[in-house]
């Protein structure tokens, strides 16, 4: 198969758990997720883990925080990063820091994508000490269907989706935004054991069935429509590669 074709259809169904409140939702995907990184635990001694930023993982987090996790066996990174000090509101590594770090009486060992000072090589080598790939990898999702930051109108987006880039960082911008973005690359992503899509509210779900149906709707090269909807990139190639032991799941909650 191409690198830019793939099934034209994705059964969002059928791979989608969905709630009503978000607190049902977060407690459900805080089982699933500690539940991931135990089997890994038993199976290799060590767990790692890519949570994203945003308002919507705060409810998730502290509930992954009154989990039974080893956390001392468990290694944690984010998806993207803002390129900002880690004390700043816009920071994901200070969200991380708050939602989930500070309630844990054994912290994990943790990664930041963006250091200041640190050049972009120096991140990659640093960042691929990491024991890859992530057992569990949980992505949220913009109302433009960006996911990591993998954006629409990034002047380098067809870089970011590459397949055969074998680097693990890179860095972008939405033209939207004066800050700069560290992000793991699709690869990256796609490799991973595990990819769990976290949104909330009816805007998101909406979006995410509009990006759907455009696949749906294509004929030949999926190229366009995952960069105009780029959350395709990640979804509807994990769904195509679930025989390989890379499976999609989507957490919905209707209300945040």
């Amino acid at each position: 198969m191409s690198k830019n074709s793939m099934p034209h259809q994705l059964a969002l169904e059928a791979i989608s758990k969905r709630y009503l409140q978000h607190a049902e939702l977060a407690a459900a995907l805080a089982i699933d997720v500690a539940g991931k990184l135990n089997k890994a635990i038993v199976q290799r001694g060590i767990a790692s883990v890519a949570f994203s930023g945003g308002s919507t993982p705060k409810l998730f987090l502290r509930a992954l925080a009154a989990q039974t996790v080893d956390w001392s066996r468990v290694q944690v990174s984010l998806v993207d990063d803002r390129c900002v000090a880690a004390s700043e509101d816009r920071s994901n590594a200070r969200l991380l820091q708050a939602a989930l770090f500070d309630l844990l009486a054994v912290k994990p060992q943790f990664h930041p994508l963006y250091i200041e000072g640190e050049s972009l090589a120096c991140c990659e080598q640093r960042i691929a000490n990491l024991p890859l790939p992530f057992d569990c990898l949980v992505l949220g999702m913009g109302d433009d269907a960006h996911t990591a930051s993998f954006f629409p109108d990034a002047d380098n987006l067809a870089e970011m989706l590459e397949l055969s880039d074998t680097r693990l960082i890179g860095e972008t911008r939405s033209k939207a935004s004066v800050e700069r973005r560290l992000t793991f690359r699709l690869p990256a992503v796609l490799a991973s054991r595990n990819i769990i899509l976290h949104i909330c509210g009816p805007g998101k779900w909406q979006v995410l069935n509009h990006a759907c149906e455009a696949l749906a709707g294509v004929d030949g090269d999926v190229q366009a429509v995952e960069q105009q909807y780029p959350i395709l990139a990640v979804l509807g190639r994990s769904s195509m590669q679930q025989e390989q032991g890379v499976p999609a799941a989507v957490y919905h909650a209707q209300e945040c």
